[in-house]
């Protein structure tokens, strides 16, 4: 029998039967096992989300470019520690307020703006909001247990909300138009840092980042490298060349002889 291809997912299972190892099983209907752990569903033109309804047990859904846009089917799934719904045309994160346990949520490419229903997900670590309108982060001040943070591309200009989250270790700013990294003073935690194409100009906030392993600035208005000088886990750099010049380039690498500096031209 030809099963419709509008729902082929690739589930994982997790149960006794197949404890030696999960093998992938494909299924084209709406007849899930109900101890389905995990949901791959990605490149596929899937919109209902509905007969995912009740699997308690689900833990990690993949949703990467399909055409999911309601997700209140989602607010019966407990249990869901990864959501990935890259390029799904979502707007609306209303039914995600009650899953308490996500842990990695990826939203990058799709039509969200507003945050607020994050606010209460206390457990949330991982946070992809590449190429989204979102611009206000006031609503990701409490959630001090982020530790992955990517805002490239997206209309923030302001870093005040997120003063407190000190346990991040990544931050992607890329192609944002943030100037000021004042908030980033105190991020003894941060391992890698990325503002390329920014309006960034000066590096004094982050003579802190005392466990800064690498930094992304290429194409800023940063000249002047000293406040790295003092960063002793620092080992790659990535920056534009005519932004420094030679000597900012010269006394970096005295300074600091272990870095390597990754550069472009132009």
């Amino acid at each position: 029998m030809q099963l419709p291809v509008w729902f082929s997912i690739v589930l994982l299972i997790s149960s006794a039967a197949l404890a030696a190892g999960p093998e992938p099983i494909q299924f084209c209907d709406q007849d899930f096992p109900t101890d389905v752990t995990e949901v791959w569903c990605i490149g596929k033109p899937v919109r209902d989300l509905t007969p995912l309804k009740g699997l308690t047990k689900l833990k990690t859904l993949l949703m990467e470019n399909t055409q999911v846009r309601d997700l209140s089917p989602l607010e019966s799934l407990p249990n869901l520690r990864e959501l990935n719904l890259e390029n799904a045309p979502v707007k609306d994160l209303r039914p995600l307020a009650g899953l308490e346990n996500l842990k990695a949520l990826v939203l990058s490419g799709t039509q969200v703006k507003d945050l607020r229903p994050l606010l209460g997900l206390s457990k949330l670590e991982d946070l992809y909001l590449n190429n989204t309108l979102v611009s206000d982060l006031t609503p990701l001040r409490g959630i001090r247990t982020l530790k992955e943070l990517s805002l490239e591309g997206t209309r923030v200009t302001d870093l005040t909300p997120i003063a407190k989250l000190t346990n991040l270790f990544l931050l992607n700013l890329d192609h944002t138009q943030v100037k000021d990294l004042t908030v980033l003073t105190g991020f003894a935690n941060i391992e890698e840092l990325s503002f390329e194409v920014t309006p960034v100009r000066d590096l004094t906030p982050i003579k802190g980042c005392s466990n800064l392993v690498s930094l992304y600035m290429r194409n800023t208005q940063v000249k002047d490298l000293t406040p790295l000088h003092g960063l002793a886990g620092l080992e790659r750099v990535a920056l534009t060349k005519a932004q420094v010049g030679a000597e900012q380039m010269e006394a970096l690498l005295k300074a600091q002889p272990e870095v390597k500096v990754f550069e472009r031209t132009w």
